[in-house]
């Protein structure tokens, strides 16, 4: 699994972060032709205080995984889902944005975790 934890333990900057992720999806399409559908997930937000990585180190990895899917073109069965608004129409926004959703801002709790679960059904009925 790629995504938060590469830049929690400083193995990555952001961009690179997002190229292994869209590797994983480009290694899944290129041994499963025409059979399976890949979701990428988006990194949640985050803004613990007992990590190194701020909210502005997660939104960069997210624009980059965008940016470089957008232009890589060739990944017909990859989704990529967006938790980000996902958990923004579950209610988080404004003011806290996180504290309704993983108390510590860094895990997601029972409640963010329902969210996660709607954005990746939409994800999937989109894909079919």
């Amino acid at each position: 699994v790629v995504g938060v934890n590469n830049l929690v333990f400083g193995e990555d900057a952001p961009p690179a972060v997002a190229a292994k992720m869209l590797g994983v999806a480009r290694a899944v399409e290129a041994r499963t032709p025409d059979t399976v559908s890949v979701f990428l997930a988006a990194l949640t937000p985050v803004d613990s205080p007992k990590g190194p990585v701020t909210p502005a180190m997660a939104q960069a990895c997210n624009d980059a995984l965008a940016r470089e899917f957008r232009d890589a073109g060739r990944l017909t069965r990859t989704t990529i889902l967006d938790f980000e608004k996902a958990l923004a129409r579950a209610g988080t926004r404004p003011p806290e944005p996180l504290d309704a959703l993983s108390p510590d801002r860094l895990h997601l709790n029972e409640r963010g975790y329902a969210a996660l679960a709607t954005a990746l059904v939409h994800g999937i009925q989109k894909a079919l």
